[in-house]
């Protein structure tokens, strides 16, 4: 993610709580690091809506520079689905891989 600074936080969560939270990252296909600082990150713009780990999955894959089609393929939704989070969430397209790697040649 271009553009942003980080900071290390240290978070204590009973063990039940972040089992279930290994078990959801797990799932959606991200990391408790990555649904931990979408949690902050929503709380510092002041959306109160609870965290979707498909929509962080989104987020990561986006930042990794992924195309929406490839982002949809890996998560089993089709492209238009990935785009229309994508912009609600205000990132920008990214170009598909093969694409990138036709201008670098």
């Amino acid at each position: 993610m271009s553009g942003e600074l980080g900071v290390q936080v240290r978070v204590e969560l009973p063990a039940a709580q972040f089992r279930a939270l290994e078990q959801l990252a797990e799932e959606h296909g991200t990391s408790v690091r990555s649904l931990v600082r979408e949690c902050v990150r929503r709380q510092l713009v002041g959306e109160a809506k609870a965290v979707d780990p498909k929509l962080v999955s989104i987020r990561e894959m986006h930042g990794e520079g992924l195309s929406d089609s490839e982002i949809g393929r890996r998560l089993g939704l089709a492209h238009s689905t990935v785009s229309k989070h994508r912009r609600r969430m205000g990132l920008e397209a990214n170009f598909p891989s093969w694409s990138r790697q036709a201008v670098a040649a």
